[in-house]
């Protein structure tokens, strides 16, 4: 079983096809492409493995699982709306 996110220590996550898919949710990937700032493709190849992200990504996704983490299960809630989720090029949260 995944231990919760507070549990893994702090610092950067490293983030893995396993640790992504749940973060990106419902979402399809180019819409969650549009908040981390990436093309559908490069989301695809992080899930599938091929691929990770890099630092600028890597803190993207920082910020989206801190404001995604559910505060009962202390895992991802990829289905939920962020605050701020827009799906236009240059949104910011």
């Amino acid at each position: 079983m995944r231990k919760p996110l507070e549990a893994r220590g702090r610092g950067t996550i490293k983030w893995t096809a396993g640790l992504i898919k749940p973060l990106r949710g419902r979402r399809s990937q180019t819409e969650f492409g549009l908040l981390v700032g990436a093309k559908a493709n490069t989301i695809w190849r992080w899930e599938d493995g091929r691929a990770g992200p890099d630092d600028a990504h890597a803190r993207r996704l920082d910020q989206l699982a801190e404001m995604s983490v559910s505060s009962q299960t202390g895992n991802f809630a990829g289905s939920i709306t962020l605050r701020g989720d827009c799906l236009h090029r240059g949104s910011r949260l």
